[in-house]
C-alpha cells in the first residue's frame, strides 16, 4: 500500500465479506511518487497512527462508514476492515483497461477499493500541483470558480503592477497571474479526482471519466460520495482551525463494502494525506518536499521528464537518487508530526515535545 505503511492481513477479503488487517506504520517517509527517502523521522509512524484514528473516530461519531477498527497497543498498528484489490488491465500501448469494474457494477458486486483518490482543495499554497496544470493547460480558473478579478484582491496590487499584469495576460504571459494565486483561499472547495492503481502514477479525471471506470456510475453512489467528501473535509478543517491553522487540501480514498455502499478506506486527516498551514506556516510533509526542492531541483526535474515520458520504471532509472536530510532537519520533522498530534489530541500523547506554537517559530526560522 506504500513505502510509510504496510499492509498486513489476518483474514482476507472475498466477494461476500469483508477482511480483516490493517496497517503497520513505520517512520519512514515518502516524498514525489519516489517511494522511500534515505532517513527516518523519529514517532512519526504513531503520530500519524493517531492522528488518523482521531479523525476516522471524528467520522464515526458522525454516522459515516469507515474501514478503521482500532489501534494496537503501541500505537504504530491500526486495525481495519479489508476490501479487494482489483487491479485495472495495462495494454500495450500504455493505456488502461477498466472494464472489470463495469462489469463488477452490472454484476452488483462489491467489496473491493474504489481505484480513484479524491483530492479536496480548499486554498492554494506553495507547491500545490495546480499551479503546474494550470501553466500547462490541464486546468482553468474557471474550473476553480476564480476570476481575475479574485486574483487581484487576494494579491492587493499597486496600478502599476495590475497594468503590467494585464499587459503580460494580454500577450499570453498567464504564468505571473498564477503565481500571485499562491496561499490564496479557493471560493469553494474544488474537488479533484485521479486514478490511483496505475503504475505510471495518479493520472487526473474528469469527475463522468471516473464515475465510469470506478464502477460507481449510478446517481445513489455520486450523491453518497459528494456527501462523504463535503463531510470529511468539513470535520478535519474544524479541528485544524481549533489549533489556528487551515486545512489547504488532502485526499480521501473509499472503498465499496459487500453490499456497495461506500466507506472511507487508508488513513485520512494525517500530516502525510493533507497540508495544513499555521500562522502561515505549512506543518505537514510540504516541508521535507521544500527542504528537496531547494537542495535537489535536478532530481525533481529528471522525474518530471520521466512521468511527461510515461516511463514504467522510472523510479529505478532514476540517476539523481535523494540524499539524507541533515539531522537538524529530521528532529525539526519529529517535532512537526508529534507537536500536532498532541495539539489534536489535547494532551501530551507525546511526553518531552514542545508546544506546536514553538514548533511552528521553530519551521519558520528554519525556512528564512
Amino acid at each position: 500500500m506504500g513505502s510509510v505503511k504496510e499492509m498486513f492481513t489476518i483474514e482476507h477479503p472475498t466477494l461476500i465479506m469483508l477482511g480483516n488487517g490493517g496497517f503497520d506504520f513505520s517512520d519512514d517517509y515518502s516524498a514525489f511518487d519516489i517511494g522511500k527517502m534515505p532517513d527516518t523521522i523519529p514517532l512519526k509512524g504513531a503520530a500519524l497512527a493517531l492522528q488518523g484514528a482521531y479523525f476516522f473516530g471524528k467520522l464515526r461519531d458522525r454516522g459515516f462508514p469507515t474501514h478503521f477498527r482500532n489501534l494496537g497497543d503501541d500505537n504504530k498498528r491500526m486495525y481495519t476492515k479489508l476490501v479487494r484489490k482489483v487491479m485495472p488491465k495495462r495494454n500495450d500501448n500504455g493505456t488502461y483497461d477498466y472494464s472489470e469494474f463495469e462489469r463488477m457494477q452490472q454484476a452488483n458486486e462489491g467489496c473491493y477499493l474504489v481505484p480513484l483518490e479524491v483530492i479536496y482543495r480548499n486554498t492554494l499554497p506553495k507547491g500545490s500541483s495546480v499551479f503546474k496544470r494550470l501553466n500547462k493547460g490541464g486546468l482553468t480558473l474557471e474550473d476553480l470558480g476564480v476570476t481575475v478579478q479574485d486574483i487581484l484582491s487576494h494579491a492587493k496590487l499597486s496600478e502599476d503592477a495590475i497594468a503590467q499584469l494585464k499587459t503580460d495576460v494580454g500577450n499570453g504571459k498567464h504564468d505571473a497571474l498564477y503565481k500571485l494565486m499562491e496561499g490564496m483561499k479557493l471560493p469553494r472547495t474544488y474537488f479533484d479526482v485521479s486514478t490511483k492503481l496505475e503504475s505510471e502514477g495518479d493520472r487526473y479525471l474528469t469527475w463522468d471519466e471516473a464515475y465510469r471506470i470506478a464502477g460507481i456510475n449510478r446517481p445513489y453512489l455520486q450523491m453518497e460520495l459528494r456527501a462523504m467528501l463535503s463531510a470529511g473535509n468539513e470535520i478535519i478543517s474544524d479541528d485544524v482551525s481549533r489549533l489556528g491553522g487551515q486545512n489547504d487540501d488532502g485526499k480521501f480514498e473509499f472503498g465499496l463494502d459487500p453490499r456497495r455502499s461506500l466507506m472511507y478506506v487508508d488513513v485520512l486527516g494525517t500530516q502525510d494525506e493533507c497540508r495544513f498551514t499555521i500562522d502561515g506556516i505549512q506543518m505537514s510533509k510540504e516541508i521535507a518536499r521544500q527542504f528537496y526542492r531547494r537542495r535537489q531541483p535536478k532530481m525533481l526535474a529528471e522525474i518530471e521528464q520521466y512521468k511527461k515520458d510515461k516511463v514504467e520504471n522510472w523510479r529505478e532509472l532514476l540517476h539523481n537518487k535523494p540524499l539524507p536530510l541533515h539531522p537538524e532537519e529530521v528532529q525539526l520533522l519529529s517535532d512537526v508530526y508529534t507537536s500536532f498530534t498532541n495539539a489534536l489530541y489535547r494532551r501530551n500523547v507525546f511526553p518531552n515535545v514542545p508546544t506546536l506554537e514553538k514548533v511552528v517559530e521553530r519551521v519558520r526560522t528554519y525556512s528564512n
